[in-house]
């Protein structure tokens, strides 16, 4: 939802991943097991989603599987990057099985 944030436990960034074809078009009946990483110190997953409300699958973890070719990857500072002041640049992965690998930068001030 931002690309910057404020380096405090209480800033969240709320990543949309969508499965697309080669238009860029959703892929709505797409269900792909993702991956998540994140690279840097500053950042953490807190949650991983879908909105699918019958997975019943825990949001903590580094994998989700899109659910109407959505997901969603929650991220906040580390505790020791807030407690700190030192923010930083962090990068989210997320790659699954058949579709490309994403990566967006997430700057935490």
């Amino acid at each position: 939802d931002r690309s910057e944030l404020a380096n405090s436990r209480n800033d969240l960034a709320f990543v949309s991943v969508e499965v697309v074809d080669a238009k860029g078009t959703l892929v709505p009946d797409a269900a792909v097991d993702l991956e998540f990483a994140v690279e840097g110190t500053a950042a953490e997953i807190a949650a991983l989603g879908n909105g699918d409300p019958q997975d019943v699958g825990s949001v903590q973890g580094i994998r989700r599987s899109t659910w109407r070719g959505k997901a969603l990857a929650v991220l906040r500072p580390t505790a020791a990057a807030a407690a700190s002041g030192v923010g930083g640049k962090v990068f989210l992965t997320a790659q699954g099985k058949g579709v490309g690998k994403a990566r967006v930068q997430i700057t935490f001030a």
